[in-house]
């Protein structure tokens, strides 16, 4: 099985604007390292404090910019089922790889409301579907007897990015939904949860270290791929000490985007509410994690 890893790329502000410069900059490393995927319109996009005008345009200016480079899947995931399938359906039809779909949140939810949801979207969305779990968020979860229900009903649902910091759940999937659907991916949300879900048989990660470390999770990959373990082992070690970045501002974009200001990747963490700048302590912190970033990105660059 060949290991992936997908980036969730950020959206870059200035002045409460994207900053198109800087976030083609963004993407363009992306490609230029090698990383497998972009996910545009994820969680770490900040897509639920854009009005849906402001998504819609960076959605179609990423799929400008990456399509034919590298696999682009969309976030299209709305709280009512008209609008969800209207929004893929645009995005799979101006050329998006998939489309990336989160249930609704906010309100909970029974297993049965989660099947129909899922069914009745995949029922009218013309393109594949990536099923985004987020338990912590949605306040459900999309559990293997949901997904093997949806699967034996829709060939477009191919996979899963499953956001919950314990493997063994991902792991949970892997068993008794992969088993039955080989073909259907299954990806953690976690950046260090990417050895665990590969060595368990699933496809990789999605995760957004590699906003500011792509080469470093390119690398990852093709030592896994190749492997080459005890690249593999080094980098691990690396990410379990760079998840400090999600530990510092709540939510976390704002830290990742000082990293990339240190990087020369635009030129302001600003991020929309309710993600604050980081105080002068945490950027200490932050600013050894940039240099940790640097360091191995400059030994993988050289191989």
């Amino acid at each position: 099985m060949t290991a992936e890893f997908h980036c969730p790329a950020m959206t870059m502000f200035r002045d409460g604007k994207v900053d198109y410069e800087a976030q083609h900059k963004l993407l363009g490393r992306l490609v230029d390292a090698g990383v497998d995927g972009a996910i545009i319109l994820g969680s770490a996009s900040e897509f639920y404090a854009m009005t849906p005008e402001v998504r819609r345009e960076v959605a179609l200016d990423a799929i400008e910019q990456l399509k034919g480079k590298m696999k682009v899947y969309v976030g299209t995931g709305c709280l009512n089922v008209a609008d969800t399938v209207a929004f893929s359906n645009e995005m799979a039809e101006a050329g998006a790889t998939g489309l990336i779909i989160v249930g609704p949140y906010y309100i909970g939810a029974e297993p049965e409301g989660v099947f129909e949801y899922y069914d009745q979207v995949a029922s009218q969305v013309k393109g594949d579907i990536m099923i985004y779990n987020y338990p912590e968020r949605t306040s459900y979860d999309v559990t293997p007897d949901i997904l093997n229900r949806l699967l034996d009903r829709h060939d477009n649902i191919v996979a899963i990015k499953d956001t919950v910091e314990s493997a063994t759940h991902t792991q949970k999937i892997l068993n008794l939904v992969k088993s039955k659907h080989p073909e259907f991916k299954v990806f953690s949300g976690f950046d260090n949860n990417f050895l665990p879900t590969v060595l368990a048989g699933g496809n990789g990660a999605i995760g957004g270290m590699s906003n500011m470390a792509p080469y470093m999770v390119a690398s990852w990959v093709k030592a896994v791929n190749a492997g080459d373990f005890e690249t593999v082992g080094a980098i691990h070690k690396a990410v379990c000490e760079l998840f400090q970045v999600y530990q510092q501002t709540n939510p976390f974009m704002p830290s990742m985007k000082y990293i990339l200001q240190l990087q020369g990747l635009g030129n302001t963490e600003e991020s929309m509410l309710p993600g604050v700048p980081a105080t002068d302590e945490q950027k200490v912190v932050l600013a050894k994690l940039k240099d940790l970033v640097d360091e191995i990105q400059d030994k993988v660059k050289g191989e």
